[in-house]
């Protein structure tokens, strides 16, 4: 039985030791991109298309959702909000496809491994979600801020 652990797993790919969720991210990267460009050029040539207005229909979605939620929150923040939900969305979707890849392939397990199973990019969420929590509330609130953990 092999042993579980939660720190990243490291392949050699190209002759370079790469983390295999940073792999893993790379290629759900590059299918996003590609979807996005297809979006793009159908929303352009077809506007009224299928594929088009089931997109529009999940970022707007997406976004009111959030906005909802948020109240006086800048729309700024907010779309990052949304980035890093859909990033995480992706990469985590990418996991789940690769698990029904991994039924026929078991060797493939670690390359379909989400980003959010990786240590280290949990922990700088929370640190970025921190700093972003209290620059916005001291540009909100000024000094007074502080008064809300005290």
């Amino acid at each position: 039985m092999e042993s579980i652990s939660f720190l990243p797993l490291y392949s050699e790919i190209f002759g370079m030791q790469i983390s295999q969720t940073l792999f893993a991210s790379i290629i759900s990267t590059g299918l996003f991109i590609l979807l996005t460009a297809s979006y793009l050029i159908i929303r352009k040539l077809r506007p009224k298309a299928i594929f088009v207005g089931l997109i529009d229909f999940g970022l707007e979605g997406i976004t009111k959702f959030f906005m909802d939620m948020a109240g006086k929150i800048p729309s700024k923040f907010i779309m990052f909000v949304v980035f890093i939900f859909v990033y995480i969305l992706r990469n985590n979707i990418w996991g789940l496809v690769g698990d029904l890849v991994v039924l026929s392939a078991p060797s493939l397990h670690y390359y379909f491994r989400p980003v959010s199973t990786d240590i280290f990019f949990n922990l700088t969420l929370a640190g970025l979600a921190i700093i972003g929590t209290m620059i916005y509330g001291f540009s909100a609130h000024k000094f007074h801020y502080i008064t809300k953990y005290i």
